[in-house]
């Protein structure tokens, strides 16, 4: 690393950028607005979660959303669901049924002492949000938004991640997001990352401008966020909630000590929890878990805020329903709305406007830097890694910087870099800590085919000159992200080469495999395993042993058979390698074919005259096992077209269609994916038939 100072005067002046000028001046506007803001006071806002367990809409919910000693009517519900339906369907078509019941059932059990009217419903799978209000507080809403981020299964599938709707009420900007994290005791890092793809990932797009959750002046935090209790006895928790001790309860839960870490919910609030643990129990009852996993009681369903002018009223779990094996949870809130007095707003402005004259004629915006080169050191594929850029304001005005792009990119940095936040305002003497993130995986780095990666930022100071930051990094070898045609023709582990861009690499024997030995060693794994399983490629496993196994196939010749893992880590294992692959299995110019093609039948005969010899043999390998797993039906209750859709998922090259729809109609990118993947899900489920 370096130091850097910088003192220079500017290429242009502030006075002759209008943009840079009025961007501080809205800055200080913002530190002032107490002088211009009036505020109003929203009696009451409820926010609800309950994973519901797919379970049928039967239960009466006026326990949850209007109990009786709830006198005052909310005047804006925020209600989450998770597992709001289980079915296979739900992963194959947008709509379903159960979605239409629990809105009716939803409508019925609002308080009764006011009328609602529903603003918003977004559903993600199984993860839904709905959002309603008042009739009289409708007329103060304006830019309604909403989104979706997937985080299970590399986003695609949706099983886990979160949904979001956002507004305007009066003057103050109000994010609402419903969450279903990674499952799993030991899989809280997973969720550290879950929350930060969904931080990072989710932005709401509004008049041809993206709006962070960060942005935000409220936001409200629910769901499913599956935090455990550990490091503790089960049988300990459970005395200890039937005395009550929850307080001390609470220094074993994992959310608790990954905020005080400052992990994850970074500004966010929790009000005191005086409630039971809210799963697990065994549905239509109010015991704990008495299946043969016995899972420890745990906090999983949480409301979370962050922002001024919020206070909490109550937090509480709803013990009576007992439709699921978790447990309902709600918190009402009062908050207060800015309104802005345009006469004084108008005053304030003309002052900071006098200042910014005065001072721009004075004073340059001179910062300092702990360093303008970042090296992250050997780096692997499905790794991250951090480091902390900071600047200090060493002049005598306020600064405003930004990150912005090179000319030729349309982004600031690249996918495999994240920098948080990419903009702010540092005030006299004071400093700035900027995070830079690396995550290495099949979205970040399409082409993993490089011993080193390289980017340069561009630090912007309003009002002064460009300062550039290298940041790169060292890659160690993987078979992840490696093409087919190279791994067939690799006998040794892929970590044992010098390098993986060496020539030598490409032609190590002028034997060549059959399908490539790590895709081998994880079906054998598989089909030795896992063949009655239920749920196969549908639930995630552990990331530290997909950690585990990756470093197994890269370094050693034994492959998987002398270890134990669980079988969803090798499943999810098998389904990153086919997300890695730089060329997929079916090709981009498979796809045209497939469009052309008048039934699976002729579908099949072009896949046998245009599919190169290793991409040809690995689609049947592994619709081989696949039949095989099939063949178990009635133990592992698998499912032809779940699985058909799975497979041509990871099969079909996800980012290309990922990064087309960023420039075309959303609709366009929906029906072009939908066709191709009808046409070549419905070959998987024909070659799956024939054998079953």
């Amino acid at each position: 690393s370096s130091s850097a100072s910088i003192t220079d005067p500017p290429i242009f002046h502030t006075k002759h950028r209008p943009g840079s000028r009025e961007a501080i001046a809205q800055l200080l506007m913002k530190e002032r607005e107490a002088e211009y803001t009036r505020l109003h006071n929203y009696r009451l806002i409820f926010c609800g979660t309950w994973n519901v367990n797919g379970q049928p809409v039967a239960a009466d919910l006026n326990e949850w959303l209007s109990p009786q000693k709830d006198d005052d009517p909310p005047d804006v519900y925020v209600l989450g669901l998770q597992e709001m339906d289980l079915s296979k369907n739900v992963y194959i078509f947008t709509e379903s049924a159960k979605e239409d019941e629990w809105l009716f059932k939803f409508q019925s059990a609002l308080h009764k002492k006011a009328h609602y009217k529903l603003v918003r419903c977004v559903r993600l799978v199984a993860i839904m949000l709905v959002v309603y209000v008042r009739d009289s507080v409708e007329r103060h809403l304006r830019d309604i938004c909403f989104e979706s981020v997937g985080t299970g299964f590399f986003g695609t599938m949706g099983n886990k991640g979160g949904v979001a709707v956002r507004f305007k009420l009066r003057e103050t900007s109000v994010c609402f997001i419903n969450s279903h994290l990674a499952a799993h005791t030991e899989e809280c890092e997973r969720r550290n990352q879950d929350f930060r793809d969904i931080n990072t990932r989710l932005f709401f797009r509004l008049k041809n401008q993206f709006i962070s959750i960060s942005e935000h002046d409220i936001v409200f935090w629910i769901g499913d966020l599956n935090y455990r209790i550990s490091d503790i006895d089960t049988e300990d928790v459970k005395r200890m909630c039937s005395s009550g001790a929850y307080e001390d309860l609470l220094n074993f839960d994992q959310l608790s000590r990954e905020m005080i870490l400052k992990k994850v919910f970074f500004d966010f609030k929790e009000g005191a929890i005086t409630f039971p643990p809210t799963f697990k129990y065994d549905p239509g009852t109010d015991e704990w878990d008495s299946s043969e996993k016995a899972r420890t009681p745990a906090w999983c369903d949480r409301i979370l805020w962050r922002g001024d002018n919020v206070r909490q009223i109550c937090y509480r779990s709803h013990m009576q329903l007992k439709l699921s094996d978790h447990k309902p949870v709600s918190s009402v809130f009062i908050i207060g709305t800015k309104e802005f007095k345009r006469e004084m707003e108008k005053q304030v402005r003309e002052s900071v406007i006098k200042l910014l004259d005065q001072e721009e004629n004075e004073f340059l915006p001179q910062v300092s830097l702990n360093m303008t080169d970042v090296y992250f050191k050997n780096l692997k594929y499905l790794d991250s890694q951090q480091q902390s850029l900071t600047i200090e304001n060493i002049g005598q005005v306020p600064v405003k910087f930004k990150f912005i792009n090179k000319p030729s990119d349309a982004y600031f940095c690249k996918p495999w870099l994240q920098v948080q936040p990419s903009e702010g305002f540092i005030h006299i003497g004071e400093k700035f800590i900027i995070q830079l993130e690396v995550q290495i995986n099949s979205k970040s780095v399409p082409d993993w085919s490089s011993d080193k990666i390289e980017d340069i930022l561009v630090l912007h100071l309003e009002g002064g000159k460009d300062f550039f930051i290298t940041v790169s990094g060292s890659c160690l070898p993987s078979f992840f992200g490696l093409p087919l045609t190279k791994l067939v023709h690799m006998l040794k582990p892929v970590g044992l080469n010098k390098s993986r861009s060496e020539e030598p690499i490409t032609k190590e024997t002028d034997k060549s495999l059959g399908v490539p030995k790590e895709l081998w060693f994880l079906v054998d794994y598989l089909y030795q395993r896992g063949m009655d399983q239920e749920n196969l490629f549908q639930m995630l496993g552990l990331e530290s042993e997909i950690k585990v196994i990756r470093d197994v196939l890269d370094e050693t010749i034994t492959g998987l058979s002398a270890s134990t893992f669980h079988i969803h880590s090798v499943a999810e294992t098998l389904l990153i390698f086919l997300d890695s692959l730089p060329t997929p299995v079916i090709p981009n110019n498979f796809y045209q074919e497939c469009l052309n093609a008048t039934s699976v039948q002729s579908c099949l005969r072009v896949s046998e005259a245009t599919l190169p010899v290793a991409h040809k043999n690995v689609f049947r390998y592994v619709c081989a096992f696949l039949r095989e797993y099939l063949s178990h039906s009635d133990k592992n209750k698998s499912d032809v077209r779940i699985l058909g859709l799975f497979i041509c998922t990871f099969c079909l090259c996800i980012r290309w269609f990922v990064y087309l729809h960023i420039y075309i109609s959303f609709f366009i990118f929906i029906l072009v994916y939908q066709l191709v993947s009808l046409f070549v899900c419905s070959y998987v489920c024909f070659l799956l038939k024939l054998y079953i």
